[in-house]
């Protein structure tokens, strides 16, 4: 069976089409991960049953322009999924739009 654990993260999305994430709001200074929405390749809002949890997810790309894995991701599969929870719907709503522009200069990207 699969056990969902969600970690609170901070994120903030930056003009160069990146969305960088931290463990904590005092940790800004260093990000813990960077997620390029330029290799979104799938953008999606999902429904729990009973609509207390307002989730949207990512599908992203670990392979570079030239079609090659990265070497950084070699040891992962040809992709990585985020779900991500927000705590009211309308952030979901900001989140996902404000993403899916970023995502919409990917033309193999679907939304």
């Amino acid at each position: 069976f699969l056990v969902k654990i969600y970690r609170k993260k901070w994120f903030i999305l930056k003009s160069d089409s990146k969305l960088y994430y931290y463990d904590s709001p005092q940790s800004i200074s260093k990000p813990d991960g960077i997620i390029d929405l330029l290799q979104v390749i799938s953008l999606k809002k999902l429904n729990n049953d009973n609509n207390t949890e307002y989730l949207f997810e990512m599908e992203i790309s670990n392979k570079c322009e030239a079609g090659n894995v990265d070497i950084k991701k070699l040891l992962t599969p040809d992709t990585t999924q985020w779900r991500l929870k927000c705590q009211t719907k309308q952030d979901r709503n900001e989140w996902f739009n404000l993403i899916r522009c970023f995502v919409s200069q990917n033309k193999n990207a679907t939304y």
